[in-house]
């Protein structure tokens, strides 16, 4: 968590939104939100790492707006 508030201040600036931003990106990592993903919507790997790619991306495009 630390970690990637670090990134994303580098990137994105001080403030609130990057605090929610942090907390947001990690929470699309959590076991039970994979574990959904892959079990009860039938997800394969590749297209959950594309997701969270893309979030991730969306992001730091959108500079977080």
């Amino acid at each position: 968590r630390t970690h990637l508030g670090v990134l994303l201040r580098q990137a994105l600036g001080e403030g609130p939104r990057t605090e929610y931003l942090a907390d947001a990106l990690l929470a699309a990592l959590s076991a039970e939100h994979f574990l959904h993903q892959r079990r009860g919507r039938g997800m394969d790997l590749e297209t959950v790492r594309a997701g969270w790619h893309a979030l991730a991306g969306a992001v730091l495009g959108s500079g977080g707006r």
